[in-house]
């Protein structure tokens, strides 16, 4: 029972921490054990969401936001695929806290590649963290900085007194282009459709590591720089008041209907009627979960008529163009592949999946968006950090996956593409 109990108060980020493990070191162990303990004193410390008082708590319905969305994956994934899954957000509404204190805090140094990455906790006094559903914890916090010989909390305190909109915090990652449309930009998008106009924010809290593209996203969707605050300016703010938008984020669950809403709240530009493009999206220009046969990958895709692209350096309004004349996109799991929201629907998304990290979020992006989605497992032997850790791509997996697509090795990428007439000559172009 004890056990049990342990377990139910530190599953708040919709997967199960195991303070028994089968196999860990005594070190692994006692580390865990540690966490748990503060976690659970942390629990009861907390302050939890009322319906009325000074953290108040309003149910917000968003199933207008699912319609079409209940039909089932359109997915030929072996069964072999184990997913990981995550409980899905029971309650879904805003937090709403009065003289509130935001505490930033960055992540272990091996979870982070930027400097600027930073996890947000709320608190009303030094001691009481506001746990509504999905909130990081205050302690655990705490005992990491003093572990890297870092400040507990800084004496420095800035103070907003506008009505203020904490966005995304589903993890630390400021420079994510997957949790900055799914995190950041749902949130916006439930307060904007959850409030009326008198009560829609003023300012808004971001994860902001100022790349060009997340300033593209917010103007599309209506942020002026004057309203936003970045994480990493700031240890501890007092916000007179905090809007926390509460429902699945992260990459292990997403809102129902998401994907449509985003693409109604972005002007976009004129799509073609008859995707043509075939396209294989490269990670040569990241470090994380590299391939380490990518020059056997581009040749081999390249034989069967595909166009090899990567995403730096393209502007948010080309890659959605790109996405959207796409009618087979084959690309390594990554942050890129958010902008199968904006393809059109039934086209066939071939999935390399490294096999220690299956983690379902482009799946359930093709299941809203209602295209073909196929997964080869891509081994990272070797590998003791799943998400950075190089992959290797099968090839004979993936050639079979072409031809069965119709991609036959040929000389003319432009017949093996099956362009329309009027596309001639187009292949291989990126789109300006």
């Amino acid at each position: 029972m004890a056990r049990s109990r342990l377990r139910l108060i530190t599953n708040r980020f919709g997967r199960d921490v195991d303070l028994i493990p089968h196999k860990t070191s005594a070190v692994g162990l006692a580390k865990k054990c540690i966490r748990g303990g503060l976690n659970l004193l942390d629990g009861i410390a907390s302050v939890r969401p009322q319906p009325q008082g000074a953290v108040s708590w309003t149910e917000v319905d968003v199933s207008g936001w699912g319609e079409g969305d209940s039909s089932s994956i359109s997915s030929r994934e072996a069964e072999s695929v184990r997913w990981i899954h995550g409980s899905p957000m029971r309650d879904i509404g805003i937090c709403r806290v009065r003289m509130a204190e935001v505490c930033f805090f960055k992540p272990r140094p091996d979870e982070s590649v930027n400097p600027l990455d930073r996890r947000a906790v709320v608190r009303v006094s030094p001691f009481r963290r506001v746990a509504y559903p999905g909130a990081p914890y205050l302690f655990s916090a705490w005992a990491r900085n003093l572990r890297h010989g870092r400040k507990t909390v800084s004496r420095r305190c800035g103070r907003l007194r506008e009505r203020v909109a904490l966005l995304g915090n589903a993890g630390s990652d400021s420079c994510n282009y997957y949790h900055f449309w799914i995190d950041t930009v749902g949130d916006l998008l439930m307060l904007r459709d959850a409030l009326p106009v008198d009560l829609q924010p003023d300012r808004f809290l971001v994860s902001y590591g100022a790349q060009p593209w997340q300033e593209q996203i917010l103007e599309m969707v209506g942020i002026e720089s004057r309203q936003l605050v970045r994480y990493a300016d700031h240890e501890r703010l007092r916000c007179d008041e905090l809007l926390i938008p509460v429902r699945d984020k992260g990459a292990l669950n997403i809102t129902a209907g998401l994907v449509d809403r985003i693409r109604r709240s972005v002007s976009l530009p004129a799509l073609d009627r008859e995707p043509y493009r075939c396209l294989y999206i490269s990670r040569g220009d990241s470090v994380r979960r590299p391939v380490r046969n990518e020059a056997a990958v581009q040749a081999l895709v390249q034989r069967h008529g595909l166009e090899v692209k990567e995403l730096s350096g393209i502007t948010v309004i080309e890659q959605i163009g790109l996405f959207a004349a796409a009618r087979l996109v084959v690309a390594t799991h990554g942050a890129g592949l958010t902008n199968l929201m904006w393809c059109q629907e039934g086209t066939v998304v071939i999935e390399l999946l490294p096999d220690l990290h299956r983690i379902p979020c482009f799946r359930e992006i093709c299941r809203q968006r209602k295209l073909e989605h196929r997964v080869i497992v891509c081994p990272q032997s070797g590998s003791e950090n799943t998400a950075l850790g190089a992959m290797e791509v099968p090839l004979h997996h993936l050639e079979e996956a072409l031809k069965e697509n119709g991609h036959s090795a040929m000389p003319s990428r432009v017949a093996a593409c099956s362009l329309p007439a009027r596309y001639a000559g187009t292949a291989g172009r990126t789109t300006e």
